[in-house]
């Protein structure tokens, strides 16, 4: 389910566990950066290793499109 769908969900929960999940994968980049590791991510249907650099641009992508 894209965002959309999920605040329109007519499950109540719904929206709440996107906040939880967005959050979550704040907290891992945080994490990441701290301990200088690497994240691992889906991207367009592949996982993704993000090193520690690629963290930061894809924080920055991220923001952008919030």
């Amino acid at each position: 389910m894209n965002p959309e769908k999920i605040l329109l969900a007519h499950n109540p929960l719904m929206p709440a566990a996107l906040i939880a999940i967005r959050r979550a994968a704040e907290r891992a980049r945080s994490e990441a950066r701290r301990m200088g590791t690497a994240v691992i991510i889906t991207r367009d249907g592949r996982v993704v290793r993000l090193e520690n650099a690629d963290v930061r641009e894809q924080e920055a992508e991220y923001d952008l499109h919030r």
